[in-house]
């Protein structure tokens, strides 16, 4: 049987929506960080988990920048 990966319920075919290579219910299928109902394809994965693509996977997976510190400016004093 088909298990949604969040509710861990059967996913039925009128109910279903195949994303990361797994089966969810429509409303099951939502970023991990702020719970906004994403549509098949049109996300980010992480760990097999779905994410945003902006702002939830850029923040917590993207780039730092180069030469960004934690605030504090560094220099040769």
């Amino acid at each position: 049987p088909n298990i949604c990966p969040r509710c861990n319920k059967t996913v039925y075919f009128a109910e279903k929506v195949s994303s990361l290579g797994k089966n969810w219910h429509r409303p099951c299928l939502r970023c991990e960080r702020c719970n906004k109902t994403l549509a098949p394809g049109s996300h980010a994965e992480h760990d097999g988990q779905p994410y945003c693509h902006k702002p939830c996977y850029a923040v917590l997976f993207g780039p730092k920048g180069i030469g960004r510190t934690d605030g504090h400016q560094r220099g040769n004093t």
